[in-house]
C-alpha cells in the first residue's frame, strides 16, 4: 500500500484584542476568524493566534482530499478553544505541500525572520498542488501552486474543553 505522509505549515498571526477597535477597517490587517452562524460571541479577542495548516495523504471525503486550518488563539484565556476550518481539493489534485506568506516579510518559510510589530500585510496560505493533467494528448500529472487568502475563510468553534467534542 501507499504509505501516509502528512505536510504541516505553522504560522503566528496578530489579532484583535479588547484595544481595538471593532469596525471592520479598524480591523483590517489584523486576523479575527470569521465563525458559522452565532459562535461569533463564543469568540474571545485574543492579540495573538497560531495558525496550522495539515494536509495528510489518507484524509480523503467521497475521493477528494481534505486540507485541515486550525487557528489557536494564545495568552491568557478562561476557556480553551480553537477555530477550525477544511478545504476540499478538487479529485485530480493531490496536496504536496503548505506554507504561509505575507508580503510583510512574515512567513512560515523564513519565521526567524518575523520583522514589524502592530498590524500585518496581506497573509496567505500557499497550497502546492500536484494535478493529473486532463488533456488526453498530454499525460501525467503537472505541479500548480494555489494561494488563499485563509482570513476570508468560515471558521468552526471547537470548545477543547469537552472530552469528546462533535466534529
Amino acid at each position: 500500500g501507499v504509505a501516509e505522509s502528512q505536510v504541516c505549515a505553522i504560522h503566528t498571526r496578530i489579532g484583535c484584542d479588547s484595544t481595538e477597535h471593532q469596525s471592520i477597517s479598524d480591523n483590517e490587517g489584523l486576523f479575527h476568524p470569521s465563525l458559522v452562524g452565532d459562535d461569533t460571541a463564543q469568540l474571545a479577542a485574543s492579540r495573538h493566534w497560531t495558525v496550522v495548516c495539515l494536509g495528510r495523504t489518507s484524509d480523503f471525503h467521497e475521493g477528494q482530499q481534505k486540507v485541515q486550518i486550525l487557528a489557536l488563539p494564545m495568552g491568557d484565556l478562561t476557556f480553551p478553544y480553537c477555530v477550525s476550518t477544511e478545504l476540499v481539493l478538487p479529485t485530480d489534485a493531490t496536496l504536496l505541500n503548505v506554507g504561509f506568506y505575507g508580503d510583510d516579510g512574515k512567513s512560515s518559510l523564513f519565521p526567524e525572520d518575523r520583522v514589524g510589530a502592530g498590524k500585518e500585510g496581506r497573509q496567505k496560505l500557499g497550497l502546492l498542488v500536484e494535478r493529473a493533467n486532463s488533456e488526453s494528448s498530454t499525460a501525467g500529472t503537472s505541479a500548480e501552486l494555489w494561494i488563499v487568502d485563509y482570513n476570508e475563510l468560515v471558521y468552526q468553534y471547537v470548545d477543547l474543553t469537552q472530552t469528546n467534542p462533535s466534529a
